[in-house]
């Protein structure tokens, strides 16, 4: 997707939301409960993230808060 295309429609998806990262856990989670009708599930959220694995760059990061800023130093 060009970058231009991806600029024009992330804020009429996301909406409300501060950030992609925030509006595809929402989105999973309700994936998750949609599916916990006829499965058990768990929404287990991890207190910490680091740097990308492949998108949109391997190991980006776009500040040095938290452990980033620790691995980084």
């Amino acid at each position: 997707m060009d970058d231009s295309l991806l600029e024009a429609i992330t804020p009429k998806l996301i909406k409300d939301r501060p950030n992609t990262y925030t509006y595809t856990k929402a989105v999973a989670e309700q994936l998750v409960q949609e599916a916990s009708s006829t499965l058990p599930v768990t929404i287990i959220r991890p207190s910490i993230i680091t740097g990308a694995w492949k998108e949109p760059l391997e190991g980006w990061v776009d500040n040095y808060n938290g452990p980033t800023g620790l691995l980084i130093a």
